[in-house]
């Protein structure tokens, strides 16, 4: 087992002032098989109402409400996580998990990727085997580039284009691993020296949650820390909002992951 520091710093500003402003929280580390979470403190600004909640994935999830006009609000998380190598269980049955078989909004399969499944040479039946072979190839074809998508960026344009970001990569293996129905999922967390959130994938195979990371060609181990799961980028938001006021809007994240 490993122990991290977790420090995640999350700021919104804006041109002008708003009120009214709603908004969920999903940048928690998650509390599961793998990881515990110990000495979480959480502060907001401006104050905010806070309620506790979990969203249709099971994540941990705070609603809040903040009535003071403002320019700024501010995010600050910091957390002490316990990580182990044991891999995450689902009490789901396999017929409850088929929503991460299919296609997603991000992760639809267009005549590009499919070209790209078919051409490679798959061995074994094993899930998570083949999804590794998959990550393989895909290591090869497809390279990182620092801001050359957005959010909303789906698979089929990142992968059209040759190069993404760490969501990208994500969103593209599991475009390709839904072509043959494997049950699969998008991670949002973080891990050491990135600055910022980071992506990668879980396979399920035989009751168990198995990590892997496209971009660095490698298995999730102690050193990824999981904030939320769902069929992609668009379910794990970690921070939305809707506020009231016509104003430009600019927004900085920071993670940093320390071993104890």
């Amino acid at each position: 087992m490993k122990k991290w520091t977790l420090t995640y710093e999350f700021a919104s500003i804006f041109s002008s002032p708003v009120n009214d402003h709603r908004f969920s929280l999903r940048c928690f580390p998650a509390d599961n098989a793998s990881q515990s979470v110990e000495n979480l403190t959480l502060t907001i600004s401006p104050e905010s109402t806070l309620s506790d909640s979990t969203d249709s994935f099971n994540n941990a999830m705070k609603i809040g409400y903040c009535t003071i006009p403002h320019d700024q609000f501010t995010v600050s998380l910091h957390a002490q996580v316990n990580k182990s190598i044991q891999y995450s269980k689902e009490t789901k049955s396999f017929t409850q998990l088929g929503l991460y078989r299919q296609p997603s909004k991000q992760t639809q399969a267009d005549s590009a990727l499919q070209q790209f499944y078919h051409s490679l040479s798959l061995s074994g039946n094993n899930p998570y085997d083949r999804v590794r072979q998959i990550m393989n190839a895909l290591y090869q074809h497809f390279s990182y580039q620092s801001g050359s998508t957005h959010f909303g960026t789906t698979a089929s344009q990142a992968f059209n284009q040759g190069y993404g970001v760490c969501q990208d990569f994500a969103h593209i293996l599991l475009a390709l691993a839904r072509i043959e129905h494997i049950t699969c999922r998008y991670i949002a967390g973080a891990i050491p020296g990135e600055g910022e959130t980071h992506a990668w994938i879980e396979v399920y195979d035989d009751g168990l949650w198995y990590g892997l990371d496209p971009t660095h060609n490698r298995e999730a181990d102690e050193s990824y820390i999981t904030f939320t799961h769902g069929r992609d980028a668009l379910d794990c938001a970690l921070i939305k909002g809707i506020f009231r006021g016509g104003i430009e809007l600019s927004q900085t994240v920071k993670v940093v992951l320390e071993e104890v």
